[in-house]
């Protein structure tokens, strides 16, 4: 337990503590009210957390950087993810994504989705009953999302366990964590995507992992860009981690949102064809599965009276 709560005498924010993962959101007010621009001194970090400030750093790359990645923590890989882009990099492999990412393609999975969703929860009827209760985590939303993103990518059955167990590994933080475990599971991953990509460089198949290999994007000055089979090792690092870590904290997220407001899913219940894309945004915005978002200082900057020192 904290020795004390926000805004009392001795108070230490610890962004990895128990009770903060469990409901950050009194932390978030106390920050916002009275610590809008909030020093972490043990681990050095400054922490944003009105609107404004945070649409601020996200949309000034020049200042607020994402070259140190999107963790509180340094990543010394981030220039190899797409996250860890500032302009114009970013923009050219953006594009680049895009065009393997059509409209097209991502509808393409929701016939999959919507009968891979239904099988998992046939399994757990046949397993807990009408009346029975299921884990909702372990049962359902680690398995839809790990099967969409592995299907999406033509990633192998025999590998989709594997590279479910080293995200799980990978995106652990806790207080004073040794985080060479969290290291080598990324190592591992990278690893993974990358004999596959250099698979798809011999032998294509009609998956975005064998398509973006075939991109090209000729940026501003007239230079023609390529990816090679690490940077495409990286990108579906990254997708591979987003598909199905950040979705398999979402739809939990929504279920005890739905479970503390019963008017509201009743509403979602009554027609949920009609509601079910604004019922997302209200989820991703209430309760984000992910609350952190890391920026470097590429200069000092001033706010709400307070310096940030350039790092």
């Amino acid at each position: 337990m904290p020795s004390a709560a926000p805004g009392q005498e001795g108070y230490v924010f610890d962004p990895y503590a128990p009770e903060f993962a469990e409901n950050p959101y009194p932390t978030y007010q106390w920050m916002r009210d009275e610590a809008p621009v909030y020093h972490q001194p043990q681990m050095n970090f400054w922490m944003l957390t009105r609107y404004e400030d945070v649409c601020q750093a996200h949309n000034d790359p020049i200042v607020f950087s994402s070259s140190a990645g999107p963790m509180i923590e340094r990543m010394p890989h981030a220039s190899k993810l797409l996250i860890g882009k500032d302009n114009p990099e970013h923009g050219v492999a953006k594009r680049m994504m895009t065009k393997v990412f059509s409209r097209d393609r991502m509808g393409s999975l929701a016939g999959f989705i919507r009968e891979k969703a239904a099988a998992i929860l046939e399994e757990c009827y046949d397993k807990h009953g009408a009346d029975g209760e299921f884990d909702v985590v372990s049962e359902f939303t680690v398995q839809l999302p790990l099967a969409v993103i592995s299907e999406f990518l033509g990633i192998p059955e025999d590998r989709r366990q594997e590279i479910h167990d080293l995200s799980n590994i990978y995106v652990v933080r806790e207080t004073g964590a040794d985080l060479s475990k969290q290291n080598e599971a990324r190592m591992k991953l990278w690893q993974i995507y990358h004999q596959i990509t250099q698979e798809r460089r011999k032998e294509p198949k009609d998956d975005p992992i064998s398509l973006l290999l075939a991109v090209e994007e000729t940026d501003e000055n007239g230079v023609v860009h390529r990816v090679s089979d690490e940077d495409v090792a990286h990108r579906f690092l990254e997708m591979g981690f987003a598909g199905h870590e950040t979705v398999a904290k979402a739809i939990p997220n929504a279920a005890m949102a739905l479970q503390r407001f019963p008017e509201q899913r009743a509403k979602v219940a009554a027609n949920p064809a009609a509601v079910s894309h604004k019922l997302t945004q209200e989820i991703l915005r209430f309760d984000p599965p992910s609350q952190l978002q890391g920026r470097l200082t590429m200069r000092e900057v001033t706010l709400h009276g307070v310096t940030i020192p350039a790092d």
